[in-house]
């Protein structure tokens, strides 16, 4: 970036998101992206290790799954990695509701029709444990007195927020340990980017100046 910018900051996805959101203490931000997952909680001040968690299975890793699904369903025509992940943003979907999810895959010429529900909630449903996990261990690790604050304020963000009922899988997941209130960003692909920009500009330039003589 040299010539371009006179400072770069490196951030995680979920804290610039919830810098945007002016979320800045007891909440939970789920950042499901193309190729990680990335937890982050935030207490007030900038998060430390403890209290972030990067996966590896993410948005990359549902449309591998998918499509390995679609290749040993649909047998007589060929599928596309593209063309898995052209239908998991179409139609992704977490849930047990009995809805039926019918894609046409070209036969010999002729438009043939398969169900591929139960293959796009696996996928789909593939990232859940490790996410689910990862957002126990942050609540749990919390101080106590403020856990039950943190549960109403768990934010999904990303591209992979946008899986069809999603935020209600999370949220039943997580009731263990009391009530929880889940929400979606309005903007869940730019997000992040918003939060980058209200944070480069909120920066006093002698902090960029202090931070970048002590890391030189």
């Amino acid at each position: 970036m040299s010539g371009l910018v006179k400072y770069a900051m490196v951030a995680s996805e979920p804290f610039l998101v919830a810098y945007g959101l002016d979320l800045f203490n007891n909440a939970l931000i789920i950042d499901i992206g193309a190729g990680t997952l990335d937890l982050c909680r935030m207490h007030g001040t900038i998060p430390a290790e403890e209290d972030q968690r990067t996966l590896v299975k993410a948005g990359n890793y549902i449309d591998s799954r998918f499509h390995m699904l679609l290749q040993e369903k649909v047998q007589d025509s060929p599928i596309t990695l593209e063309m898995a992940r052209r239908i998991k943003e179409k139609y992704a979907f977490v849930s047990s509701n009995k809805e039926v999810i019918s894609v046409d895959f070209q036969v010999n010429g002729k438009p043939k029709t398969y169900d591929v529900t139960n293959e796009l909630r696996e996928a789909c449903e593939s990232v859940l444990a490790d996410m689910i996990q990862s957002a126990r261990d942050l609540i749990v690790g919390f101080d106590p007195e403020f856990q039950s604050v943190l549960r109403q304020n768990i934010v999904l963000a990303g591209g992979g927020s946008q899986i069809r009922g999603l935020a209600e899988e999370v949220r039943s997941n997580l009731t263990e340990f009391g009530t929880c209130r889940v929400s979606t960003v309005e903007d869940p692909v730019y997000a992040g980017a918003v939060g980058a920009l209200n944070l480069a500009t909120d920066m006093p330039e002698s902090e960029w100046r202090r931070h970048a003589t002590s890391r030189s």
